[in-house]
């Protein structure tokens, strides 16, 4: 337990703020800047890194970046234009590019990040695979840490699916949307049951609806 706390303590000095059991943290590490550079340019990534973690599981050894077009190391106010989450698998010292998911700002947004808080790398269904979970909001102020979000997407990354729930917050029961891809009711439902508690996590400490109607 107390490698455990050091690991936590390691995480959360370099900004990972994430969820936590002792499988996850004996899984999961957050890559350093050296071996992001690594990747991205390996990749020819042409959007800045603000992220990045590294986990394995029986499908091998992962690592997952979170890039947003307007990153600026130490800064609070920079806003982005779009975002990626890019899952590479390594292979005889490469780094084969698995699944990629990509949003871009609408018109009335100004704004777009990941919530980091809300991803997590955990095995939800206990079949030795790594099951990402992603979020990601949408603002339409120009600066908007301390403001509601306008549009949030929730994905969960499972066999190869990206599997996502979709909602749009508005103060109007018309405008406001909550909608889930086909595929999720077919997921486990220990993975179902996760998702429904991250919601309700994400609605006391974002203020969200999350709510159809």
């Amino acid at each position: 337990m107390k490698n455990i706390n050091i690991l936590v303590e390691v995480i959360c000095l370099i900004g990972s703020v994430l969820f936590f059991s002792e499988s996850f943290a004996q899984k999961v590490r957050a890559l350093d800047a050296t071996e992001i550079e690594e990747i991205a340019y390996d990749s020819d990534l042409d959007i800045p890194v603000f992220m990045g973690f590294e986990y394995r599981d029986k499908g091998g050894l992962w690592d997952m970046l979170l890039l947003e077009d307007g990153y600026i190391a130490g800064s609070d106010t920079a806003t982005n234009a779009s975002l990626e989450g890019i899952l590479y698998l390594q292979d005889h010292g490469g780094y084969l590019k698995k699944m990629v998911l990509k949003d871009f700002i609408k018109e009335e947004e100004r704004d777009i990040r990941f919530w980091t808080s809300y991803c997590s790398f955990l095995d939800l269904d206990n079949d030795g695979y790594i099951d990402p979970i992603l979020v990601y909001a949408s603002y339409k102020g120009d600066n908007n840490l301390d403001k509601e979000p306008l549009r949030i997407k929730i994905f969960i990354l499972y066999k190869r699916k990206k599997i996502a729930i979709s909602a749009r917050e508005c103060v109007l029961d018309g405008c406001r949307s909550l909608k889930f891809d086909k595929d999720y009711s077919a997921l486990p439902s220990s993975i179902r049951r996760h998702v429904f508690q991250l919601m309700e996590v994400m609605r006391n400490e974002k203020g969200v609806v999350l709510k159809d109607g």
